[in-house]
């Protein structure tokens, strides 16, 4: 459902070594620079990207006996500046074995150093080599790591000799551009989600507005004529100083973002300004790569049907459908719910089982599940601790990762009992006494994935803690000293008749977010429940969280769970306290009702607001026509499921909750839907009132500038 809203070295006595640098400048002309994302995930920036000479960077070399001198060539050239200049850097080695047998193939390790935005350069080098760099003019040091004891090693460039430093200044030649007189430089800086290189305000993506990126104005010599950064509208001006033609060159992107292609709106991080006409619309596009969707992408949604796939006799629940794929325009959305496409089946259960987390890694194709406990439904052939891996191409599934097998980690047992091999009505019915209480608490919640596609995040459920598990390249499984375990902590209050349940997993802006609610199975009621949502640092201490934003759920309006018979309506009073009894519950024409909240998932917005959705943990516990946890049912239940989306709107760099703010309305269209987000519901056909006020299941998705949140809803076929 749619809504719309928004070497080794040996050790030799005295040897000596020499590294000369040798910079020569040229200004190029007509060079087309390459595109400024290489890659969606791991992009370098292109030889036309430079910052200016004026900034100086300097480095500390390895060895105290240093002399530094420097032989900089500079060749000028009429040009017009069409793109950013530059240069080429020579780095030449010399070695004097000082009587010992010289050794052709010694590696020497050199790191070159650049301007603000260069991408250092490490590097090897032999005894005679030569080695040559196009960089952009700027400031470079060059450092050649301490080859061992016993080598003293000499620095020769020509501009500063200081015993422990060197700097090389690239600096442009003369201009063919004609000076004009001081004008007013502008445009805009926006995130480019469809990468075109275009600021869309209409259509299927909608792009908004990037503050806080540095627009630099530099003169034709190289100083710096003024200064300014985009506000929240991403517009930013320039008064310059100094007459043009100018440089404008584009910095302090925030952490993960990267230029995106050129186009009609967009130049590189580096543009030039050659007449007056040419000082307005000086756009600049960026992106984080991982924010690029295209514009009907695959959905996939995990299934469950009753029973035990795993089963010594195989039934339905290991053939039917685990996990499908969804076309993201051929779905159903609030405002044409009969128009679903049938979802494309991908595995079968006995490959999956259970699962609810998913991440997708991007590079590589292929999507991360995790095992799930849901009373009636059993897990797959890892058990509780299975991490599986899906090769969205070819359907193939390796079971990745079983977290139980790595000494040191236990995400719990499986408490399932007496599970059929599947089918519906009282074929596939089981009592699975165990798992009523043990949903929610053991397994899996969230998974995510870091932007690098380098580090896996998930909930562990059964300790209340957040696993990091690094990712090589061939995404091998790690192993159990490789993961790192972070205990979640208890919030501030702590929370009353309760304990602190999370589940949902956001990873943006460099920081992973961690969802939990405070439960209030403790003999608690509904004014001890709260949602509290915490932030944590992956650069930081192990264990570092810090809370974000946390409310009252009793403050949430849901409307009723069930209206069954029409007009009755059952658990119409928002979320209740998480129980371990059947009792508890409300039975309606043997539809069980008793809404208890997971906050499932989280998502950021493309303004920065925070989406939340929350699961009805009953759902899990109750499943399709089952018996209820006792050893003599006979009577088949149906769970009616009350989760919600709530959003937390942005405004002005605080998130406010819904309805508490003018800036974060609610819709009010009926005591029904008093909230942001109010079509979730299933509607009853004839008659005035909807089957279910509230019918969201807790996960969610987004694509970039589309203006929707894509939620799983209860099916109402």
């Amino acid at each position: 459902m749619r809504h719309r809203a928004f070497p080794r070295l040996r050790s030799v006595q005295r040897l000596r070594t020499w590294l000369h640098v040798l910079t020569v400048v040229a200004l190029l002309v007509g060079l087309i620079p390459p595109p400024l994302v290489q890659s969606l995930f791991h992009s370098a920036l292109p030889e036309t990207i430079a910052t200016p000479a004026s900034e100086l960077a300097e480095a500390v070399l390895p060895q105290p006996e240093v002399a530094v001198a420097a032989a900089l060539q500079e060749r000028a050239a009429e040009v017009l500046l069409q793109t950013a200049p530059t240069g080429v850097l020579t780095v030449t080695k010399t070695v004097d074995w000082n009587g010992t047998t010289p050794d052709a193939g010694q590696q020497f390790a050199v790191t070159i150093a650049g301007p603000d935005g260069f991408t250092p350069i490490n590097g090897t080098i032999t005894g005679g080599g030569v080695i040559t760099y196009s960089v952009p003019l700027g400031v470079y040091t060059v450092t050649e790591t301490s080859p061992g004891t016993g080598w003293v090693t000499t620095y020769t460039v020509n501009s500063v000799a200081n015993g422990v430093s060197g700097v090389v200044a690239l600096t442009g030649g003369s201009s063919s551009v004609a000076s004009f007189a001081p004008t007013t430089v502008s445009g805009t800086i926006y995130r480019d989600f469809n990468a075109n290189g275009q600021f869309d305000t209409t259509g299927e993506t909608v792009e908004v507005a990037l503050q806080g990126v540095t627009a630099t104005v530099y003169d034709s010599n190289g100083h710096v004529v003024g200064t300014a950064q985009s506000d929240a509208t991403g517009s930013y001006t320039v008064n310059p100083t100094g007459q043009g033609p100018y440089q404008v060159v584009f910095s302090d992107l925030p952490a993960g973002y990267e230029p995106s292609t050129q186009g009609a709106g967009n130049d590189t991080s580096v543009q030039f300004i050659n007449s007056a006409g040419d000082a307005t619309n000086v756009d600049f596009a960026v992106n984080q790569p991982c924010d690029y969707c295209q514009s009907s992408p695959d959905l996939f949604v995990p299934l469950y049907t009753n029973g035990d796939s795993q089963h010594a006799t195989p039934g339905v629940a290991a053939s039917n459908p685990a996990l499908v794929r969804v076309d993201y325009d051929s779905y159903a959305t609030s405002s044409d719910p009969d128009a679903p496409a049938a979802p494309t089946t991908m595995v079968a259960g006995r490959d999956l089982g259970a699962t609810w987390g998913a991440a997708y890694h991007r590079s590589a194709g292929k999507l991360f599940l995790s095992a799930v406990q849901r009373r009636h439904v059993g897990f797959g052939p890892q058990g509780p601790g299975g991490i599986y891996l899906v090769d969205v191409t070819t359907n193939s599934v390796t079971d990745w990762l079983d977290v139980n097998a790595l000494a040191g980690f236990n995400v719990g047992s499986d408490p399932h009992t007496g599970l059929p091999n599947g089918g519906g009505g009282a074929a596939g019915a089981s009592r699975d006494l165990a798992s009523f209480d043990a949903v929610g608490k053991l397994a899996f919640g969230d998974i995510d994935l870091s932007p690098d596609e380098r580090t896996l995040w998930a909930v562990d459920l059964n300790n209340r803690q957040l696993l990091e598990l690094p990712l090589d390249p061939q995404l091998n499984a790690p192993a159990a000293g490789a993961i790192v375990a972070h205990p979640i902590p208890d919030p501030t209050p702590a929370c009353n008749n309760g304990t602190l349940r999370p589940w949902a997993l956001a990873v943006a802006d460099g920081m992973v977010y961690v969802g939990a609610v405070c439960s209030g199975e403790s003999g608690g009621t509904a004014a001890d429940l709260r949602a509290i949502i915490y932030r944590h640092d992956p650069e930081g201490a192990d264990g570092n969280f810090t809370e974000l934003f946390s409310f009252n759920l009793n403050t949430i309006d849901k409307g009723c769970t069930i209206d069954v018979p029409p007009g009755t309506g059952h658990q119409c009073n928002g979320f209740q306290p998480w129980t371990n009894a059947w009792s508890t519950l409300t039975i309606a024409n043997n539809f069980a009702a008793y809404p208890q909240p997971i906050l499932s998932d989280l998502i950021f917005d493309d303004d920065g607001s925070l989406i939340l959705g929350f699961m009805d943990r009953t759902g899990m516990q109750t499943g399709y026509q089952n018996y209820r946890p006792d050893t003599t049912a006979t009577t088949l239940y149906t769970g009616a499921t009350g989760g919600d989306l709530v959003r937390a709107c942005n405004v002005n760099g605080v998130l406010k909750l819904e309805g508490t703010d003018a800036a974060c309305p609610q819709h009010t269209g009926s005591a029904s839907e008093s909230e942001f987000y109010y079509r979730e519901g299933m509607p009853r056909v004839g008659t005035p009132t909807d089957l279910h006020d509230e019918a969201a299941q807790g996960a969610l998705a987004l694509r970039r500038g589309s203006g929707e949140v894509v939620t799983t809803l209860t099916d109402p076929t």
